[in-house]
């Protein structure tokens, strides 16, 4: 039963969103390689950090668009098509800017002071510290199914 109300209702989009805020986490992460080299004045190795940051969000912008792509059209789904679509926006926001601000300090070789923290530099630099408690997104999205399935409202 349980298996006929997964084809009816399609997959978990949990998963893919996983994966997507994993590559953008892996991007934004290089920024702390990418600003110790650049507050060295090392350009060259800002410059292969600034490319792996550039190949991260490719690689999140082309899972983006598989996801917009596989999400179901049904009405059947137990999360807002739309409010999963502004997370996938969100989230690829943070890859996008992780590439701007690494292309703009290469392309002008900004001076950043040697008495410059780098943890500073990322929290100044529009990344705000983000706590959330911890959700297991999944248990969500399978108390919603059961929820349809018995005929009561998702929320």
């Amino acid at each position: 039963m349980a298996n006929m109300l997964a084809n009816i209702f399609g997959s978990s989009p949990v998963r893919p969103l996983e994966k997507h805020i994993g590559i953008t986490f892996r991007c934004a992460k290089q920024l702390h390689a990418f600003f110790a080299a650049a507050i060295k004045g090392n350009w060259e190795k800002a410059a292969t950090v600034r490319g792996e940051i550039e190949r991260l969000e490719h690689e999140a912008d082309d899972l983006k668009k598989k996801i917009r792509l596989g999400l179901p059209k049904s009405l059947f789904m137990p999360v807002p098509r739309e409010d999963l679509l502004e997370l996938l926006l969100v989230q690829d926001k943070i890859a996008n800017r992780t590439k701007d601000v690494s292309g703009i300090v290469v392309g002008r070789k900004l001076k950043i002071p040697a008495d410059a923290h780098v943890d500073t530099l990322v929290i100044k630099g529009s990344f705000p510290p983000l706590m959330i408690a911890p959700v297991n997104f999944e248990a969500l999205y399978q108390q919603a199914l059961a929820k349809q399935a018995e005929g009561q409202p998702a929320n």
